[in-house]
């Protein structure tokens, strides 16, 4: 089991990650950008309504968005789903180094002590503008590493999350991710596709099928159950 502050922190990460598609993502169509045909070629929209794969045959959006949208849901909260998703997260979660940490500290408190000697020779000096610029210069190299070290920070809490978290935890993350999206607004739901599926494989013939590939920030590709067969006729 996880607790529940780092169900929490899972769950901005995934939010996080559905507000930046959100600013990235424009189009009318939900599917657009994720959705390819079996050779990787991408569809697009058309007339307003419908898909098409380059020149070939039109597929009413409408139908199909809402068919695989459904399907997504099901997925995503069903037990055989859940249960990948946490296998997954435990296999591609490595056991945690802290020697990189312990190097970038070390490298930030050598910064520091070289910013404090500066600013002495700097208040003595007759002319103090060489030192501030190489001050100037050791304070832009402190603040990347304090960046770099604030993210492997979140990654180590990340994979402590991962390595705990139980089939139980993956649900109430969903369930909760479900209700904070609006489904209602087409942006919210593109942004919260793009957060979870790198891509959907439509197969035209004999008979329209599609494959889901999931990507939920635990390391691997999880891939749909099993394909299935949208309502929407080609």
């Amino acid at each position: 089991m996880i607790s529940k502050d780092e169900a929490e922190f899972i769950l901005r990460k995934l939010e996080t990650s559905s507000r930046k598609n959100m600013r990235n993502n424009k189009s009318d169509y939900l599917l657009s950008a994720i959705m390819v045909n079996e050779f990787d070629v991408p569809y697009h929209g058309a007339d307003g309504k419908y898909y098409r794969c380059g020149k070939g045959k039109r597929i009413s959006s409408e139908g199909l968005e809402e068919s695989i949208l459904e399907r997504i849901k099901e997925d995503l909260l069903s037990d055989t789903f859940i249960s990948d998703c946490v296998a997954s997260a435990r296999k591609y979660s490595q056991p945690i180094m802290d020697d990189e940490l312990k190097q970038i500290k070390s490298k930030i408190t050598k910064i520091s002590n070289q910013i404090t000697k500066l600013m002495e020779i700097a208040t003595e000096a007759e002319s103090p503008r060489p030192w501030l610029d190489k001050i100037e210069k050791l304070e832009k190299e402190r603040y990347e590493e304090l960046q770099r070290l604030e993210n492997e920070e979140e990654n180590i809490k990340a994979l402590k999350a991962l390595t705990n978290i139980s089939e139980n935890d993956v649900k109430k993350i969903f369930d909760e991710f479900f209700v904070n999206t609006d489904f209602t607004k087409m942006q919210e739901v593109k942004s919260f596709l793009r957060s979870i599926v790198s891509k959907i494989v439509l197969i035209e013939t004999p008979r329209l099928t599609c494959t889901i590939h999931y990507n939920i920030n635990c390391g691997d590709n999880v891939a749909s159950p099993r394909g299935f067969e949208p309502r929407s006729p080609p």
